[in-house]
C-alpha cells in the first residue's frame, strides 16, 4: 500500500503540469459551456476557480459567497470541492458544488468537465488570465504586500454588472458577506452541514467518548493548533499544551468535576501535559474533527478558522484563549463568545 501511494504521488506531480496546461487551453471554452448552460440562464453566475486554502478556510468562504449570491439571486458554483465533497449534505456532483442551482436533475458531464477545466488550471492571482476577459470577470480576495484585499457584497455585485454577461470567476478568500437576515444565515449553515455518513460517524465518536461515564459528562472540545502557528505572525496565536492545560483546569473548577475534555490537534501531544483533567485525545479525519468539535458544549482554542467554523456552524460558545492578554488569567466565566458569522483573516467573534 505505501508503494502504491508514493508511486501515485510520483505519478500526479508528473501529469500535473501537463494537466494544468491541457486545462488552460480548454478554460475558454469551459466558459462558454458553463455561461452558455440552459441551465443557469438568466441568473449572475458566480464561480470558485481555485482550491486555495485548508478545509475551514474554503468552507468560510464558500458561506460567505452564498450568503451574497443569496442577495445577488446568483447562482454559485464551487468547481473544486473534490477531496471533501462527499463529506456534505448539500449534494456535490464529481467536483461541482451548486448553490442556488434552478435545477434539480443531475449535472451534465460537459458542465461537470468545465469545472474539471476551471479548478485544474490552478490560476494565481497575478496571473488571471486574459483569454476569457470577454467572457467573465475576474475577481481575486488576496493578500496583496501584506494587506488584505477584501471583497464585499457590493463589490462583486460591481463585478457582475460590468461583466459582458453577469460572469464572474472568483479567487482567493476573502469576501465578506454582511449577514441581516438569520433566515439566509440558516440556509448557508444547512450549505455546509455533514453528510448523514459523516454525521452518523461524529455521533459514535461523541457517543463512544462518553459510554462509561454516568450521567453523561459535559464534552469540552479543545483545539490546539500547534504547527506554522509558532511562527506565524510570530506566534502571535500561538498557544503551547501546557497553557491550554491551564485553561482547561480554570474550566473543569467553573463547569465541575463531570466535565471531559475531548482534545483534537495537528500535532502528537504529550498526553502527560493533561494530567489530573479527563481528557481524550482523538485523531480523525479533518471533516470528523471539525464536526464532532461543533458537537461540544463549549470549544477552546485559539484564533483559527477551524474552531470558529465549528463555533459558528452549531452556534457553540467558543473560548479564544489568544484574546487572553498576557499575564492575565482565563477567566471562563467572562473569556467566551459566540461566533454569529464567520470571517477569514479577523478574530472578531460578529
Amino acid at each position: 500500500m505505501q508503494i502504491y501511494s508514493w508511486a501515485a504521488r510520483k505519478l500526479s506531480k508528473k501529469i500535473r503540469p501537463l494537466r494544468k496546461s491541457f486545462a488552460r487551453r480548454l478554460l475558454p471554452w469551459a466558459m462558454n459551456e458553463l455561461r452558455g448552460s440552459s441551465r443557469f440562464a438568466g441568473k449572475p453566475l458566480i464561480v470558485i476557480a481555485d482550491d486555495y486554502g485548508r478545509l475551514a478556510n474554503r468552507l468560510i468562504r464558500l458561506v460567505n459567497l452564498a450568503y451574497i449570491a443569496d442577495e445577488l439571486d446568483a447562482t454559485l458554483i464551487d468547481a473544486t470541492l473534490v477531496q471533501c465533497g462527499r463529506s456534505f449534505a448539500t449534494p456535490a456532483s464529481k467536483g461541482c458544488f451548486v448553490y442556488n442551482d434552478p435545477d434539480t436533475l443531475p449535472l451534465s458531464s460537459r458542465i461537470r468537465i468545465a469545472c474539471w477545466v476551471v479548478r485544474s488550471c490552478e490560476y494565481l492571482p497575478d496571473e488571471l488570465p486574459q483569454s476569457i476577459s470577454h467572457l467573465a470577470k475576474c475577481v481575486s480576495a488576496y493578500i496583496d504586500r501584506g494587506v488584505r484585499v477584501r471583497i464585499d457584497r457590493d463589490q462583486l455585485a460591481s463585478a457582475i454588472d460590468s461583466s459582458p454577461s453577469q460572469f464572474v470567476l472568483v479567487f482567493a478568500l476573502f469576501f465578506d458577506a454582511h449577514p441581516v437576515d438569520p433566515h439566509l444565515v440558516e440556509k448557508c449553515r444547512q450549505l455546509v452541514s455533514p453528510s448523514q455518513t459523516l454525521d452518523q460517524r461524529c455521533i459514535k465518536i461523541i457517543s463512544d467518548s462518553s459510554l462509561e461515564q454516568a450521567p453523561s459528562p459535559t464534552l469540552v472540545g479543545v483545539h490546539i493548533r500547534q504547527g506554522d502557528y509558532r511562527t506565524w505572525q510570530g506566534g502571535r496565536y500561538y498557544i503551547s499544551p501546557q497553557e491550554f492545560a491551564i485553561a482547561m483546569r480554570r474550566i473543569a473548577a467553573h463547569l465541575g468535576p463531570n466535565t471531559r475534555f475531548l482534545v483534537f490537534s495537528d500535532e502528537i501531544l504529550d498526553e502527560a501535559v493533561f494530567e489530573g483533567l479527563d481528557a481524550i485525545t482523538l485523531r480523525g479525519s479533518a471533516e470528523e474533527d471539525l464536526f464532532c468539535l461543533s458537537r461540544c458544549s463549549l470549544i477552546v482554542s485559539t484564533f483559527s478558522t477551524y474552531a470558529y467554523f465549528a463555533s459558528f456552524f452549531a452556534s457553540v460558545p467558543i473560548a479564544d484563549l489568544s484574546k487572553v492578554e498576557r499575564g492575565e488569567s482565563f477567566d471562563p466565566a467572562k473569556n467566551t463568545d459566540l461566533i454569529q458569522w464567520p470571517y477569514l483573516g479577523t478574530d472578531a467573534s460578529s
